[in-house]
């Protein structure tokens, strides 16, 4: 008798165990994002969930969702998206780059243009017509991009954008907004990644090397904290008259805080870039050791010579430290910094430790800074 009631209240215990490990399996469960604040994936059965939050909303309303399935017996609804997808349009260069990371350009089907596209191989897809070209996503082709063959298009997320995008959303063509070039911080940034893995398939690969990056940026910003005093870095530069400089929580700002620099536009409150007075800017750079500057393309140094008599009322320029991140450059003109850069921050952050401070990185070659000689200049 004892027998029997032990071995009944042992069935119990093993149905009751079997149960909560079923539900617990079947249970949605939170992918957290370690960086990134702009979007949220949740495991679900047969899929994922995905929410893609507002970033000009104060109370992180929810922007677009989408329910992704790994198997047609989980659709619920016609807008379900099927992954991994076979084919997808990219319609700004950093998604080049996510997609090279992954290793899945070869599913690229329609880019926006072929002129700001740094990957060789996509570059000579689209001009042969492999890949077809459907214009910027303020001006998009949509019969060209219907045509395409794409089963998702990712798009740079902008705020009236589902306005603009009815044409496509209407075709029953998903549209993957993307708001990665708003996370203020550099590995926030590099993490959208992850978004692109879930919808090609690379999710594992997508973490290791988001791992692989975020260790390497952390060991580098240790290794500035030996330095015993700090660089003043000055950045931004003319545009229409007035000087545009990064705010001081701006993605750039980040990154030259997290290389040891002082930032000496750093009072100006401000994610994005702001406008200065001339005489403001010649005040703040009379301490500066190293002028940092981005550009489009490899015509940069001609913006220097343009402005030359203002510029070369500047510390940087008298001592020839101005760098601009202009090393790989294309034959048509399309930047590495701006394709690639996104999804490898801490290559960007070597940049400017080895600038700054050459003898803590004494086997780094730039990546994508290179040095302008103001005696070159005309």
């Amino acid at each position: 008798m004892i027998h029997t009631v032990t071995f009944i209240t042992m069935r119990k215990i093993l149905l009751v165990t079997i149960t909560i490990l079923h539900f617990t399996l079947s249970a949605a469960q939170t992918i957290p994002n370690r960086y990134a604040k702009g979007f949220s994936v949740v495991r679900t059965e047969g899929g994922y969930s995905v929410k893609i939050y507002d970033p000009y909303s104060q109370k992180q309303a929810v922007f677009a969702q989408y329910k992704l399935i790994t198997d047609e017996k989980y659709r619920r609804n016609k807008s379900d998206i099927k992954i991994p997808v076979k084919k997808m349009a990219l319609l700004s260069s950093p998604f080049i780059g996510m997609a090279h990371s992954l290793g899945c350009t070869n599913i690229i089907s329609a880019i926006d243009n072929p002129a700001y596209i740094y990957n060789k191989s996509v570059y000579n897809r689209a001009i042969s017509g492999k890949i077809k070209t459907v214009g910027e996503s303020h001006d998009i082709r949509v019969e060209a991009l219907l045509t395409s063959g794409s089963e998702v298009v990712f798009m740079p997320g902008w705020h009236n954008s589902k306005s603009k995008d009815k044409k496509i959303t209407g075709a029953s063509l998903p549209v993957i907004y993307m708001f990665s070039y708003l996370e203020e911080h550099p590995l926030g940034r590099a993490e959208w990644i992850k978004l692109m893995a879930l919808f090609t398939g690379k999710q594992e690969k997508a973490d290791k090397l988001f791992e692989s990056t975020a260790e390497q940026y952390k060991t580098l910003t240790r290794l500035v904290r030996s330095i015993d005093k700090s660089k003043e870095v000055m950045s931004g530069g003319i545009y229409r008259g007035l000087w545009y400089a990064p705010g001081n929580k701006s993605y750039m700002a980040v990154l030259l805080n997290d290389a040891g620099g002082a930032y000496v536009f750093n009072n100006i409150e401000g994610t994005g870039s702001v406008s200065l007075k001339r005489e403001a800017v010649l005040l703040a750079s009379s301490d500066a050791d190293v002028w940092l500057t981005n550009a489009m393309g490899e015509i940069f140094p001609s913006g220097l010579e343009r402005e030359k008599t203002f510029n070369s009322r500047t510390k940087p320029w008298r001592m020839n430290k101005i760098y601009s991140n202009i090393k790989s450059v294309s034959d048509n003109g399309a930047n590495a910094y701006w394709e690639n850069g996104p999804v490898n921050p801490h290559l960007i952050l070597a940049d400017y430790i080895k600038i700054l401070y050459p003898a803590l990185l004494p086997n780094h070659i730039l990546v994508y800074y290179k040095h302008i000689d103001v005696n070159k200049l005309n």
